[in-house]
C-alpha cells in the first residue's frame, strides 16, 4: 500500500473537525453538528473517530463532553469563553429540518494548540464543514489542522450551507482544502453560482471539482436519489424507501459510512449502496446520533478481512 493511501490502512482514525451543538427538537435537546456527526457513525460502524471541537463552561459543554464519553467516542473539546452551541430545529410535515443558531457559539473559537497538532498528526481521514468556519479562529485553525495531516489522508468537505453563515470566499477556499466534497440538491444551485457554472447540475460541479483537484463528488437528492462521482467513475442510486421520523443527521451518515466504506476496500457501487442504507436508517430514528444495528459494522468487518 503506497503512501497515497494512508488513510485506507486499518485503524486510520476519522476526525470531525468544527461544531459540536445541541439540536433543540421538538421532543427535546440531542447532541449533534455535522462532524460531530459524522465521527459518531464513523465510531458506530468500527472505525477509530475522534471529534475536535470547543463548547462553553456552562450547563450544555459540560453535557455534550458527558455525552461524547457516554457513546465511548474520544473527543478534544476545548472550553472557551462562548456559549456551547445550540441550534432550535422545526421539522416539516416529511420530517425535513430547519434551522436557528445561537449567536456567538463556542465551535466558532476552535484554537490551535499543543493537542490540536497532535489530533491533525494522527488523523487519516477528516470531515470538516462551513458552518464552524464561519468564526475567524475557528477558520484559521481548521486551515492549519487541514494542512498538518500526514500525507496520504482524505479531507472531505461537507458543505452544509446554513443560515446566512457563509460566502463565496469561504466556500471556494473550503474547496482549496478538499479531497472529497459532498452537497445536497439546496447547496447544489449556490455552489455552481459560486463557481461560474450557468445551469447547476452535479455532472458538471464533478468536472469542476475535477478541476480543482477533488478526487470525489457526493450529491444527495433527500428521498430521490444520491450521485457519487469518485476518481473519474459515476454511481447514481435512488434513495431506499423508509417511513423517515426526522432527516436529522442523514447527510452525515451517508458521507462517514462512504468514506468508511471505501477505506475498507468496498467498490465504488458497494460503497454507495452502503451510505444510502446507513443514511436511510438515521431517517428512521429520532436525532443524529442513534444507537447502531451490529449489521453495519459487520458488513464493513467481512470487507477488511
Amino acid at each position: 500500500m503506497g503512501q497515497d493511501e494512508q488513510w485506507r490502512r486499518p485503524g486510520a482514525l476519522f476526525t470531525g473537525f468544527g461544531e459540536v451543538l445541541f439540536d433543540m427538537l421538538p421532543e427535546g435537546p440531542r447532541l449533534g453538528g455535522a462532524p460531530a456527526n459524522f465521527a459518531y457513525t464513523a465510531h458506530a460502524l468500527g472505525c477509530e473517530a475522534l471529534v475536535v471541537s470547543a463548547v462553553g463552561a456552562d450547563e450544555l459543554g459540560r453535557e455534550a463532553a458527558a455525552l461524547l464519553a457516554e457513546k465511548g467516542l474520544a473527543a478534544a473539546l476545548f472550553t472557551v469563553p462562548r456559549g456551547t452551541g445550540r441550534v432550535d430545529v422545526a421539522l416539516d410535515g416529511a420530517g425535513v429540518p430547519s434551522y436557528a443558531f445561537a449567536a456567538e457559539p463556542a465551535y466558532e473559537a476552535i484554537p490551535w494548540t499543543e493537542q490540536t497538532e497532535r489530533a491533525a498528526a494522527a488523523t487519516a481521514v477528516a470531515c470538516f464543514g462551513t458552518l464552524a468556519r464561519w468564526g475567524e479562529e475557528t477558520r484559521r485553525t481548521a486551515e492549519r489542522f487541514l494542512r498538518a495531516m500526514p500525507a496520504g489522508s482524505l479531507r472531505v468537505y461537507d458543505v452544509n450551507l446554513r443560515g446566512e453563515f457563509y460566502d463565496r470566499d469561504l466556500v471556494q477556499s473550503s474547496l482549496r482544502l478538499a479531497d472529497v466534497v459532498k452537497c445536497n440538491e439546496d447547496e447544489l444551485p449556490v455552489l455552481c453560482a459560486f463557481a461560474g457554472i450557468g445551469e447547476p447540475s452535479p455532472g458538471a460541479y464533478a468536472r469542476y471539482l475535477r478541476l480543482l483537484g477533488a478526487r470525489g463528488f457526493i450529491y444527495t437528492e433527500g428521498a430521490k436519489q444520491s450521485t457519487v462521482f469518485w476518481e473519474g467513475a459515476r454511481s447514481v442510486r435512488p434513495t431506499p424507501p423508509v417511513e423517515a421520523v426526522d432527516t436529522v443527521g442523514a447527510g452525515d451518515a451517508f458521507t462517514a459510512a462512504f468514506t468508511a466504506a471505501l477505506a475498507c476496500e468496498l467498490p465504488l457501487g458497494a460503497a454507495h449502496a452502503f451510505a444510502a442504507e446507513a443514511a436511510a436508517y438515521v431517517c428512521t430514528r429520532s436525532g443524529a446520533m442513534p444507537a447502531w444495528p451490529a449489521g453495519f459494522r459487520e458488513t464493513l468487518a467481512r470487507a477488511r478481512q
